[in-house]
């Protein structure tokens, strides 16, 4: 077998392994079972006390705008503190403090 062969089915095989990997790890939403579940920060103005996911804050690049006191935020603010996480589900817009990981991708023989 020549170098460049092994190279690529060295490539391949850790692309599969990868791939295999993402299958067994994805988080699904326990609502609507969707696979479109991102973990997001919630953050706190610690001036007025406003507590959200940090999309709630609005504004642009590295400045947030409060909801509640309309004051403009750099995300480097001291009044600006992340307190949690939490995970959100792009399907339905449910927010659930943890979600369980599916392995139901996972396929008999890929374990090894």
């Amino acid at each position: 077998m020549e170098r460049t062969e092994l190279a690529s089915n060295s490539t391949r095989e850790r692309t599969e392994a990868t791939e295999r990997a993402r299958r067994v790890a994805q988080a699904d939403c326990p609502s609507c079972r969707s696979g479109h579940v991102r973990r997001v920060g919630v953050f706190e103005h610690t001036t007025c006390g406003f507590v959200d996911v940090a999309a709630r804050f609005g504004g642009v690049e590295t400045r947030l705008d409060c909801p509640k006191c309309e004051a403009t935020l750099s995300v480097t603010n001291d009044h600006l503190r992340c307190v949690a996480f939490l995970f959100c589900c792009s399907g339905c817009n449910r927010r659930f403090d943890g979600v369980p990981v599916t392995t139901s991708a996972l396929q008999a023989g890929e374990c090894d």
